[in-house]
């Protein structure tokens, strides 16, 4: 490290810049209430700048992370405020690396996930931002791995076997716009540090000492979502200047969706820097972790425990495969006295299995907990029902107020609101409000000013579906319409809402009405219309009989509304879809009318048999996947291909009859396939382009390159690694990509006209 690159990292952590004072081999800087004041001297032997602080010397780096940056107190900081996990299982998981690696489109079995992410997190890549996603379900362990592996590397920071820190930031699943509050609002609240500013936190992250895992993006990573994290993630990379690593924690890569026009918010946002993106999924638990984990928990039956309910629900059900669920059934199982007692109290139904295990939960609670003991004999406060119907209002609640966590305060004013029909005196609401801060399904956070959250978000989504659910079965427009207005929903609230309307007795049917009321009334730009979309297609999903033809106009459709769902005599009209797969789905008598579609996905054994489409616009059809996907944009080529596998489609004046589209052209599915390797890096080596394309590598390279360089698409930059090849990096945005593509009719030759027809406007 150079003497000014050691001034303008110290820069980023003082008090003022302009005060740093850098002479005459001395340095004196003010930072926090802490006055520096050391020398800069050469070593004898090596040569290399040395620093002088009291009676020690330190390399540059050394004193920058020790002395400046207080990695240890940090590290004594995470040691405290992350919980630890006691019971800890390691889970195993599949890679899929960087393109640094020929075989990077293959995925590896990782047996250890958490030292597969120290090995990967601690070896950066030289001129290179690595992003690393952790993705998984939710409930599935991303964050109780996250907070292992802090705890793991803070340890091995202060004992100096390790030279860097995890430090996790939690986004709580919220859309923000600023990294920078998030950041420092986690080293300030959480952790009680408060020695960075954003500049020197990011100096951090280019030198290496500190790796971000970001925790909570999950819905955000979605196609059709606002975008504002994506961005928000762009800018931070960009920010690294092409030097550090961080990791994600999602249910999917980002890279994994294949639209030019999605993935522009990220590209767009980091620029020029250079960026590659791995990714890391863990595997949900097989039969040796849930044994391991339950004798870690020292419960003695976990054999009996397993083998019972496996032979009931299977044994990759997500009661014996999610490690949330797991720890639940464990806590359970230590409760009662024998296995087969509790196997009874869960049933034997697969489909609704999780209202089963909240309900076991309750009922516990209600029966051992919440009794009112001011009579003779001690009676359960509430019902089951009743603990149901408060934690619904809570949840819902935490909904409206765009919050994973409430006051004390404001809970105390759900439960008098939940009391009052009730009529039962003060006593009553006394005892409510003393016993719902110690709720099972509740938890406090000390790190949040002793807020009152659910103790998983699971458990929130599952109640504020619950609550969707009773305003359906009520039609109540009003109720409706605030919970549809707030945000976007989670699939399985959705999910969870009409499962309470088969609870209760409900035809879905009849709940389709009050839906398409509410979805007329809400401003086209609300949440409302999609959430109302992504309701409207499950209350038709399966029920035909029972009800007459319906019509659904002006919603919004959400990612993958088609699939798996069997719909009969219903007409969409004026409605727009988002990417959707049709894999499983069955239709009959169903049509859309002028209907928008942002990209169908279509397999080789789906069919849109039973489906009429009349002056709709499909922007994009997918078909095939791996190697073998193609996407077609052109309008022409699009009607042709969805006539092939069963949808009827009126054929337009202007439209060329299927057997006289032109045969498709085999450069653009190379140019394509060239262009998503751009998804997982934004620079590309030459020998990644070989291994990419194979035998046809040669000639890709030697025919097609040249011309997509002098189109000015891609464009050549420096190569600084080991021996002698091209790199490349796109010289446009991913937009006009798939503009361009839409617009090419399937022809490499008018694909090349659509830039050069841009570059001439300017």
């Amino acid at each position: 490290m150079t003497a000014n690159e050691l001034k303008r990292i110290l820069g980023a952590f003082v008090n003022d810049p302009s005060e740093l004072d850098v002479r005459q081999g001395r340095i004196v800087a003010q930072i926090q209430d802490e006055l520096v004041d050391v020398r800069l001297v050469t070593n004898a032997d090596s040569g290399e700048l040395m620093i002088e602080d009291s009676d020690s010397t330190y390399t540059p780096r050394s004193w920058l992370l020790r002395r400046v940056a207080k990695l240890d107190l940090l590290a004594d900081r995470i040691l405290m405020h992350v919980p630890d996990t006691p019971a800890f299982v390691i889970p195993s998981g599949l890679l899929r690396g960087d393109l640094s690696s020929p075989t990077a489109d293959d995925e590896f079995a990782v047996t250890d996930v958490a030292d597969a992410l120290e090995q990967r997190l601690g070896a950066p890549t030289p001129a290179t931002t690595a992003i690393l996603y952790l993705t998984s379900d939710a409930g599935e362990g991303k964050t109780t791995l996250i907070n292992h592996l802090a705890r793991q590397q803070a340890a091995r920071c202060k004992s100096r076997t390790g030279s860097w820190l995890l430090v996790p930031i939690a986004l709580g699943g919220k859309t923000f716009l600023r990294f920078d509050d998030v950041v420092i609002g986690t080293l300030s609240n959480r952790f009680r540090f408060n020695r960075y500013y954003f500049d020197g936190f990011l100096e951090l992250v280019k030198l290496g000492a500190i790796v971000p895992a970001f925790d909570g993006f999950e819905e955000m990573f979605v196609e059709g979502h606002s975008g504002e994290a994506v961005s928000a993630l762009g800018s931070f990379i960009d920010s690294l200047q092409s030097a550090g690593s961080i990791m994600v924690a999602a249910r999917k890569a980002f890279f994994e969706i294949t639209s030019f026009k999605t993935q522009a918010r990220l590209f767009d946002a980091i620029g020029d820097r250079s960026a590659s993106f791995a990714r890391l999924k863990i595997n949900r638990w097989e039969k040796s972790q849930f044994l391991g984990y339950a004798a870690l928990r020292g419960f003695s039956d976990a054999e009996v425990l397993y083998d019972s309910f496996a032979a009931r629900l299977g044994s990759e059900h997500p009661m014996l495969s999610r490690a949330f669920l797991v720890k639940r059934l464990v806590d359970l199982a230590q409760s009662v006295e024998t296995v087969e007692q509790l196997a009874n109290e869960l049933g034997t139904a697969p489909q609704d299995y999780f209202f089963k295990f909240v309900e076991t939960l309750v009922d516990r609670e209600a029966r051992l907990k919440w009794l009112d003991k001011t009579g003779d004999a001690a009676q359960p406060l509430l019902t089951v029902a009743e603990h149901h119907q408060l934690l619904a209002a809570i949840a819902r609640e935490m909904w409206q107020s765009s919050a994973n966590a409430l006051r004390l305060d404001v809970i105390d004013v759900i439960v008098e609101m939940f009391a009052e029909p009730m009529r039962r005196g003060p006593t009553f609401v006394r005892q409510i409000r003393e016993r719902i801060r110690n709720h099972s399904l509740l938890s406090t956070n000390p790190a949040r000013g002793g807020l009152l959250e659910f103790d998983h978000d699971e458990f929130r989504r599952f109640y504020l579906g619950e609550s969707l659910g009773i305003a359906l079965a009520d039609r109540n427009q009003a109720d409706l319409l605030s919970i549809v207005s707030a945000d976007r929903l989670p699939s399985d609230t959705c999910d969870q809402a009409l499962s309470h309307l088969l609870r209760v007795g409900e035809r879905q049917s009849d709940c389709i009405t009050v839906v398409v009321d509410v979805a007329r009334s809400s401003s086209p730009l609300s949440f409302a219309r999609e959430n109302c979309g992504a309701l409207l297609v499950r209350l038709l999903s399966g029920e035909s009989e029972s009800r007459g033809h319906e019509e659904v106009d002006s919603v919004v459709l959400p990612l993958n509304a088609l699939l798996g769902r069997r719909l009969s005599d219903v007409t969409f009209s004026k409605c727009r879809f988002e990417p959707t797969e049709i894999a499983g789905a069955q239709f009959n008598s169903v049509s859309f009318h002028a209907c928008d579609f942002e990209r169908l996905d279509v397999a080789d054994t789906d069919t849109l048999v039973g489906t009429t489409f009349v002056d709709c616009r499909v922007n994009a059809l997918k078909r095939g996947s791996g190697e073998a996907e193609r996407n077609l944009y052109g309008p022409h080529e699009v009607v042709a291909e969805m006539r092939k596998v069963g949808a009827a489609i009126p054929l337009a004046k202007d439209s060329p009859a299927d057997s006289t589209l032109p045969e498709a052209d085999s450069r653009i599915d190379a140019v394509e396939k060239f262009l998503r390797v751009f998804l997982r890096a934004t620079q590309v080596n030459e020998d990644t382009i070989r291994a990419k394309f194979g035998k046809q590598g040669p000639w890709f390279l030697d025919d097609i390159v040249p011309v997509l360089v002098r189109a000015k698409i891609v464009e050549n930059v420096e190569y600084r690694g080991r021996g002698v090849q091209a790199r490349f990096k796109l010289a446009v945005p991913m937009y006009a990509i798939q503009d361009a593509l839409a617009a090419s009719e399937g022809s490499f030759d008018t694909f090349l006209a659509a830039f050069h027809a841009r570059e001439a406007q300017g």
